[in-house]
C-alpha cells in the first residue's frame, strides 16, 4: 500500500520560522516534506504570533516508509523550532484535518469495492481509538467530533459513491485524478503532544490495513455470476447465493459474513 499524508496546523511563528509555499504550488523544506498555504485554515489565538500551515508529503511505497516519513516530520518540526514539545510549535483545531491517499496496486476502489466495507472500516477505526490508551479522552472525543464535518461529511450507504464531491469520508474523486483514494475524516484535533500524534498514525494504518483485508475477502472482480435477479458468489470457503433488486446501477444488500445458511444481503457496484 502507497501513503501520501496532508498534516494542517496552526504553527507559531515565533519559533517556527518557515518559508510557506501557495496551495498545490509547495515550498519544499526537505527532501519529504513541503509547505503550503489553505485558506480554510483558521487561528484560535493560541500562540501570540501564528500562522495557518499545510505539510504534504511525498509519496511512499509501505507503511514502514511512511511511519519513516512521519517521524522525519517530528524531526524537522524539533529541529527548527529548536523545541521537543508539541504545545510551544503547534496545534490542531477544527479547521484542521490530516487527509491521507492511499493506494493497493492496481486496485480501482470506484469500480471494485463493497460500500459496505467503508461503513465497516469507520467502525473499525472508532474500535481501535476507543482502546488506545496513549491518547487522552479529550482528545478521543475532539477525534470523533471532528470525524465527520463539512468538509468530510458522513454519507449513508447509498450515498458513498458521489465521484463529483470530494468533502467527503472517502473522496473518490482524488482517485480518479490519480492521486489516490483519500480518506478525508482521519484527523488530529485536539491532538497535545508526540505520544498522542503517532499513536492517532499507527490507528490509521492499523485501519487501513483492516480495509485492505475486507477489500482482498470481498472483493467482488471476478467472483459474481449475476442471473436475474440472483447473484451467486464464491468465497475461498463457502458459496453463496444472494437475492438482489437492482436499484439504478447498484445492486443494493448488506453483508454479514456469519451468515451461511441464511438469505444474505450484500451491497455492491455491479
Amino acid at each position: 500500500m502507497k501513503f501520501g499524508f496532508e498534516i494542517e496546523s496552526i504553527i507559531n511563528t515565533d519559533r517556527l520560522n518557515l518559508s510557506v509555499g501557495e496551495y498545490h504550488n509547495g515550498i519544499k523544506i526537505n527532501s519529504i516534506w513541503e509547505t503550503q498555504r489553505d485558506a480554510s485554515l483558521r487561528n484560535s489565538g493560541i500562540f501570540d504570533f501564528e500562522n495557518g500551515v499545510e505539510f504534504v508529503s511525498k509519496v511512499f511505497n509501505n507503511k514502514k516508509e511512511a511511519l519513516k516519513g512521519l517521524y522525519n516530520f517530528k524531526k524537522i518540526i524539533c529541529k527548527k523550532s529548536k523545541s521537543n514539545n508539541m504545545g510551544e510549535i503547534l496545534y490542531f483545531n477544527k479547521s484542521c484535518g490530516a487527509h491521507i491517499h492511499f493506494s493497493i496496486d492496481s486496485y480501482n476502489f470506484w469500480k471494485s469495492a463493497n460500500n459496505t466495507i467503508f461503513i465497516k472500516t469507520t467502525e473499525f477505526f472508532f474500535k481501535e481509538l476507543e482502546k488506545n490508551k496513549n491518547i487522552s479522552e479529550e482528545t478521543k472525543q475532539n477525534i470523533k467530533n471532528q470525524y465527520f464535518r463539512d468538509y468530510a461529511k458522513r454519507k449513508n450507504l447509498n450515498e458513498i459513491r458521489q465521484i463529483n464531491d470530494r468533502a467527503s469520508e472517502w473522496n473518490f474523486k482524488s482517485e480518479l485524478n490519480n492521486k489516490g483514494f483519500e480518506w478525508r475524516s482521519f484527523n488530529l484535533k485536539g491532538c497535545k503532544n508526540w505520544e498522542e500524534f503517532f499513536s492517532l498514525y499507527k490507528i490509521a494504518f492499523k485501519t487501513l490495513n483492516f480495509l485492505e483485508k475486507q477489500i482482498k475477502k470481498w472483493g467482488y472482480q471476478d467472483k459474481i455470476i449475476i442471473e436475474d435477479k440472483i447473484i451467486k458468489m464464491k468465497h475461498k470457503k463457502h458459496n453463496y447465493t444472494l437475492k438482489v433488486e437492482k436499484k439504478d446501477k447498484f445492486y443494493n444488500f448488506d453483508f454479514d459474513e456469519d451468515d451461511k445458511n441464511k438469505e444474505v444481503f450484500i451491497e455492491c457496484a455491479i
